[in-house]
């Protein structure tokens, strides 16, 4: 049993803190969080290996044409081009939503519970979700709406171009991160979520980024690495 008190285990942490309690907490219960992950993760690979297939079923038929190169537009007339090129987008915004929404939320669920202390299992992170996952769903079609906002923004002339990818940048991979945590462990709903995620993010804008840039060089480190190797 912890007897930690929470005023203790609750206290701020460096970066360095901060990875160490990281990959404590993921090595201690690794089936656990990846288990969390592969509910909504298996079914979307089976999906995007259908709409894949679909999509190279079209172009061997074009090659296997009487005349291929006489009509390079084939492929296009195929509709199993269409149905797997329509299909591999709807998986993406699906994935986006079900992975980076409430499988993340479901994962914060179960890595908070862990860091207090308490054992909380797969199935058992999806249901302390409750109601939330609503909440959830409407701040990342927001969050969905506002990347775009900000990609037509890019496009402008000068203005655009010198601020429109840093903006991007920020959102993605600060802002929208931060929204199923907050939704989860503060209880806010979609958009005061999106607010609270942009606080955080522009109060500690610099420390996050570094963050964001150690665990960008971690990953290269761990998976790109091995791979290459």
């Amino acid at each position: 049993m912890n007897t930690t008190p929470a005023s203790y285990v609750l206290k701020p942490l460096s970066l360095a803190e901060i990875l160490d309690q990281a990959i404590r907490l993921y090595r201690n219960n690794f089936f656990k969080f990846i288990g969390i992950l592969a509910i909504p993760y298996i079914p979307l690979i089976v999906l995007q290996g259908a709409m894949s297939v679909l999509v190279a079923s079209s172009t061997v038929d074009m090659l296997n044409a009487p005349t291929p190169a006489s009509d390079p537009f084939m492929m296009f007339q195929n509709p199993n081009y269409w149905v797997g090129m329509f299909g591999s987008i709807f998986g993406s915004i699906l994935q986006f939503i079900l992975v980076q929404g409430v499988a993340t939320a479901a994962l914060t669920r179960a890595v908070a519970d862990n860091y207090m202390g308490k054992s909380t299992g797969i199935l058992e992170a999806y249901q302390k979700l409750g109601n939330s996952w609503a909440r959830l769903l409407l701040a990342l079609l927001l969050a969905i709406v506002i990347v775009v906002i900000i990609s037509i923004w890019w496009l402008i002339p000068c203005v655009g171009w010198f601020t429109g990818l840093g903006m991007l940048a920020f959102a993605s991979l600060v802002v929208i991160p931060l929204v199923a945590p907050v939704i989860v462990l503060e209880k806010h709903g979609a958009t005061a979520s999106l607010r609270r995620a942009w606080d955080l993010g522009r109060i500690r804008f610099w420390w996050i980024i570094g963050f964001v840039f150690v665990l960008y060089l971690f990953s290269q480190v761990v998976v790109t690495g091995p791979t290459v190797l």
